[in-house]
């Protein structure tokens, strides 16, 4: 779920910064004002609808997600729209409306919690290794690991993070592989995610793993075509 990569408030982030939401890295162009007010479909949307349904967890949260999604949520502030309210404050910060996003996210009582959310990097680094070699088969991500870009990009506190931790005292390469050639750790990834486990360490290949390091064990190829 996309929450999942969403970093919870940080003392040690950086402030909030406003973004333009036409565009993925967050500046604002003619081209996207022009396309918005046209009201052509974006190209990712749907995805979020996809990632709700699809996510393997329970049912009730499944719906309090898509009621989030829809803004469905009784905040005072969707209360007061829908005149069963005079007050859209939050109860807990008087100052400020109680929106959805306020009331899971920015909210008095909701912040601490958040914040007291471990974001330690429990692999490598935690094994003493000194010299690792990341392969990811997402070119975008690696530019935007070894590019930064600006504060308006929406992911710009993520990739923040995850600079700093290939900053600290060791010896780290990120190389782009395709999919193709990297089939053992995406099928780590896609069958590891539905895990509440914060982490998970295999002492030997599990079951759905075992087929495709017998592949690369022999050598088997697989042919894809690429942009040159």
């Amino acid at each position: 779920m996309k929450i999942a990569s969403i970093l919870p408030p940080n003392e040690r982030g950086k402030e909030d910064t406003l973004a333009w939401k036409g565009n993925e890295d967050g500046k604002f162009s003619v081209k996207a004002a022009y396309t918005m007010l046209k009201g052509v479909p974006r190209r990712d949307q749907g995805k979020t609808w996809g990632g709700i349904w699809k996510w393997c967890g329970l049912e009730k949260v499944r719906c309090f997600l898509w009621l989030c999604r829809h803004d469905r949520i009784m905040t005072n502030e969707n209360k007061k729209k829908r005149r069963l309210s005079t007050m859209d404050q939050c109860s807990k910060c008087p100052t400020v409306t109680e929106t959805t996003l306020h009331a899971i996210c920015d909210c008095s009582l909701a912040k601490p919690i958040w914040m007291k959310l471990g974001w330690r990097w429990l692999g490598a680094w935690s094994l003493e290794l000194k010299k690792v070699q990341l392969e990811y088969d997402s070119l975008l991500a690696i530019k935007l690991i070894k590019d930064p870009p600006g504060e308006a990009h929406p992911s710009a506190s993520l990739i923040l993070k995850i600079t700093s931790l290939l900053n600290r005292e060791w010896e780290v390469r990120v190389h782009h592989v395709y999919r193709e050639g990297n089939v053992a750790a995406d099928l780590l990834a896609r069958n590891c995610n539905s895990s509440s486990r914060e982490m998970l360490l295999y002492r030997s290949p599990p079951i759905f793993l075992v087929q495709a390091l017998e592949k690369d064990k022999v050598g088997s190829v697989l042919i894809r075509k690429a942009d040159s």
